[in-house]
């Protein structure tokens, strides 16, 4: 039995458009897909956008508002040109970095005074008559920090986790906190993100502190660590607790870290963060990850172990071990092979359907 040749016709005349159909859905979601892998959330938006473009080259009848269409094209690609550069991303972390450094140095000026006062470093901590620890060192160089604080809600006389002391342990932890540090620096949060080093040949060897001469101070001041970051540190501000040089690489021990991210952005994937810390001449110091092992800790955080030409610091250590980000890089590719299929086909959908001089609504033709 012979098919009619119109239904064969209307049927040959169908399956281009199915297959032209499922052609663009896959497209559509391969573009919803790629656009959330590189544009998370706004992802939707940018998908939204293209898609809504695409369908504007298809079914537009004339170009009358070429200029308009122009305007919009360009500011959709400024728009997604900020999406995609990390500049603002970069610059929120590098601001967060320096409020963890500027504390830092606080406290290590603050140090400095004290010693200027009493020839002699803060004590690791205050202790009642029977030598037991009361509070940390902290306390005392709070007065020191630049900031109004007449210990009014702490008693000197009790310990540092009394009911009373505990009440005041939030009053103004303010310069022990990293703001990157989110455990720290949440709202209520007590714990201190910098912490002493103290062991054998440090700047604090026990409970009695160093007792620098003018002349050994000038000597090793500028290669003497006194106080370092700690991310997490799991020490309230006034606990008499610090980082230990002689438990260091031990399990469940304290060791130089930090919460930062060392301007990560859409290319690249850096290695883990760095961390502060600060000498005792009051200069802030930024070690890159390399310099946070534990053999190269244990050197440098003796008395005259640190070396900044070793180590490294500022933004040259911020922007070591940075290598390439290829997931994000193939979703990007896939991103724009998709987009730039769709608007293809609608610009060449459209044309096969509008006659090349199908006049405008007013007689002009189409440009």
């Amino acid at each position: 039995m012979s098919v009619p040749e119109s239904q064969s016709s209307a049927s040959g005349a169908e399956r281009p458009r199915l297959q032209y159909g499922m052609t663009s859905v896959l497209l559509l979601f391969v573009a919803l897909a790629s656009s959330l892998a590189v544009f998370g959330a706004w992802g939707l938006v940018v998908f939204a956008l293209t898609a809504g473009l695409a369908i504007y080259i298809g079914r537009v009848r004339c170009f009358r508002s070429l200029r308009a269409i122009s305007l919009g094209a360009m500011l959709g690609l400024a728009i997604l040109g900020a999406l995609l550069k990390p500049g603002a991303q970069r610059a929120h972390e590098a601001a967060l970095r320096a409020q963890c450094s500027d504390n830092l140095k606080r406290i290590a000026l603050a140090v400095l005074m004290y010693e200027s006062g009493a020839r002699r470093f803060p004590s690791t901590y205050v202790a009642d008559n029977s030598g037991k620890p009361l509070y940390s060192w902290r306390v005392l160089i709070l007065p020191n920090c630049f900031i109004d604080y007449h210990f009014a809600e702490f008693d000197g006389s009790q310990p540092w986790d009394s009911p009373r002391n505990k009440c005041a342990m939030s009053v103004y932890h303010a310069p022990f906190v990293c703001p990157c540090d989110p455990i720290a620096s949440a709202p209520g949060g007590t714990q201190t993100s910098y912490v002493a080093v103290v062991g054998e040949n440090t700047a604090w060897p026990g409970k009695e502190p160093w007792k620098p001469s003018d002349a050994d101070l000038a000597r090793v001041a500028s290669h003497t660590i006194i106080v370092v970051e700690v991310a997490n540190s799991g020490i309230q501000w006034t606990e008499p607790r610090d980082l230990s040089l002689d438990k260091l690489g031990t399990p469940g021990a304290l060791t130089v870290s930090s919460n930062h991210r060392p301007d990560d952005d859409f290319f690249f994937i850096y290695d883990r963060p760095g961390a502060h810390v600060a000498t005792a001449d009051g200069r802030v110091h930024y070690l890159p990850p390399s310099s946070l092992s534990t053999e190269n800790l244990r050197k440098i955080l003796q008395v005259g172990g640190y070396r900044e030409e070793e180590n490294g610091s500022g933004e040259s250590a911020i922007a070591g071990g940075r290598r390439l980000n290829w997931p994000n890089i193939a979703a990007l590719a896939v991103w724009l092979l998709a987009v730039g299929t769709l608007v293809f086909r609608a610009v060449r959908n459209r044309r096969l359907v509008r006659p090349a001089q199908e006049a405008c609504g007013d007689g002009r033709e189409i440009v």
